[in-house]
């Protein structure tokens, strides 16, 4: 049961803090507490756990001006922040997750500044048929965290200059541009900022859980975050690619391939789930391709069936 609400704001707009400070208060939560954390990037680029940086973002671009490239710990989609936008993130214990409370908390707050909200799809909250919100979600064994974006004042000539569209996703949500797709909340209330979006969030959470927030301003270390081996995750230039969008997103297999054995791979996706890429590069590391389908045939792995389909293709 839930007895304390802790609001914990960043003092940082550096997205390699603001992303070790979020996995931090995942190791802290305990199972009488609720943490709403608020924090914000300067101009980053931040992709999934899974996803390939090279193919979701052009980081050349993004390095020359000034831009950072970030990954988070859970699955989904790439999503660009600058100091436009407001980022959230429940961080609790499993028993105490419930997604549809910490939404409500979200359209409850923009209720409250007059935008009338709706969730959408896996991921999405939607103002007038448009995409003001992404959200994502990671879980361990006891704890868990659901994180979103909120536009507040976006640039969304940057959404479009640093981010590689996938078009049959974009096709799939019947719209022609990642811009005809976002909405900023300014354009359905000019005078809200960033600032009274963050308490009007601590007022919806307070009243949601009936409890007072006890608020603390927090900065962390980097951590692993800006690190090149977590930033550029197995990513292989040359070889051979596969790649396939199903329900509940697209996979990528790169493979390097000697011999007729796998000398190694990289699978890439934006599904939420975060496990199964890892997973089944450790079965196909090292063995021939046929080996490999025999393996993920007989395990458990999430989507295995899926990344076999894939793994025909180079035989």
């Amino acid at each position: 049961m839930l007895k304390k609400l802790h609001i914990a704001i960043s003092s940082s707009t550096d997205p390699y803090c603001n992303l070790n400070g979020e996995e931090q208060l995942l190791h802290r939560c305990d199972s009488e507490t609720m943490i709403l954390y608020l924090w914000q990037n300067a101009n980053t680029v931040v992709i999934g756990r899974n996803q390939s940086a090279y193919r979701e973002c052009r980081t050349e671009l993004l390095a020359e001006e000034g831009g950072h490239l970030a990954r988070r710990l859970s699955g989904g989609g790439a999503v660009y922040h600058d100091l436009g936008n407001l980022n959230f993130t429940f961080v609790t214990w499993r028993l105490n997750y419930d997604l549809k409370r910490q939404m409500h908390v979200i359209q409850q707050a923009l209720a409250d500044k007059g935008i009338e909200a709706a969730a959408s799809g896996r991921n999405d909250i939607l103002v007038q048929g448009r995409k003001c919100s992404g959200n994502a979600f990671y879980l361990t064994q006891e704890a868990s965290y659901h994180h979103g974006t909120l536009m507040v004042n976006v640039d969304a000539d940057k959404v479009m200059r640093y981010l590689k569209p996938d078009d049959e996703k974009l096709q799939a949500n019947g719209v022609k541009s990642i811009r005809s797709r976002i909405i900023n909340l300014q354009e359905v209330c000019p005078s809200l900022s960033v600032d009274e979006l963050k308490a009007a969030l601590i007022e919806a959470a307070e009243k949601e859980y009936g409890l007072k927030a006890e608020i603390e301003t927090i900065h962390s270390e980097r951590g692993r975050y800006a690190d090149a081996d977590w930033l550029y995750r197995n990513e292989i230039e040359h070889g051979y690619q596969v790649s396939e969008r199903y329900p509940f997103g697209r996979i990528t297999i790169n493979a390097d391939m000697r011999e007729g054995y796998i000398h190694n791979v990289g699978i890439f996706s934006d599904a939420m789930e975060v496990d199964f890429c890892a997973e089944a590069e450790r079965m196909i590391q090292g063995n021939s391709v046929q080996r490999a389908i025999e393996l993920l045939n007989a395990s458990s792995a999430e989507h295995a069936q899926e990344i076999v389909s894939l793994l025909k293709c180079l035989l």
